[in-house]
């Protein structure tokens, strides 16, 4: 029979070995720039039940560059869907072409997005959001931060992080009396932290 000791010095060595992938892990870092387009789906999808949140479906074409992982990067496509609400408290920001604007507060309810390139996809849950939206002009400035929360192909077992900064403007419809909801452009660039085990 092992004694006391011994039971102990087996159970660390077994668990030294199930760990063993982790410890063997590597963290990426890499940059992105975005182009990104958004329309409206208000009443289709709420995270939070809210009935005056605004919801949109995110569609963007991205490169991304990963200087000691070349393979990681490249040029994908991201499709997503968020919703923000108007918090209200007035709010400066340079917009998309450099003009000066201001507005009212914004902020992320929440967010998903799936990510697909060549070598594989990633997928990205929401952390945290703020932004600045005019409603005059329709310009807005947004940064998010996003955890990692799974991914396939050359990101299998993903975990990480995003954040990101887009400016963009509203394209239409032009505001009357009986329109309503939005399409958006807006131009983007982030950091991304890969940890792939």
């Amino acid at each position: 029979m092992l004694s006391k000791s011994a039971v102990i010095a087996v159970l660390t060595l077994s668990a030294g070995l199930f760990l063993a992938p982790v410890a063997n892990a590597e963290t990426f870092k890499g940059t992105f720039s975005s182009k990104c387009t958004d329309v409206s789906i208000n009443g289709l999808l709420s995270f939070d039940g809210s009935t005056t949140s605004s919801e949109a479906m995110v569609t963007c074409s991205i490169k991304s560059i990963f200087p000691t992982k070349p393979i990681l990067g490249g040029d994908s496509d991201l499709q997503g869907v968020s919703e923000f609400s108007i918090d209200g408290g007035s709010c400066t920001f340079t917009g998309a072409f450099g003009e000066a604007e201001s507005g009212v507060k914004t902020s992320v309810v929440g967010a998903l997005y799936a990510q697909d390139g060549l070598s594989g996809s990633l997928f990205y849950s929401n952390t945290l959001g703020s932004g600045c939206l005019s409603p005059t002009t329709g310009a807005y400035r947004l940064t998010e931060t996003t955890a990692i929360i799974g991914g396939d192909g050359a990101f299998k077992g993903a975990t990480g992080t995003g954040s990101f900064t887009l400016k963009g403007f509203t394209l239409g419809p032009a505001p009357t009396k009986s329109a309503f909801g939005f399409f958006q452009w807006a131009r983007g660039n982030g950091k991304i932290t890969v940890t792939l085990p």
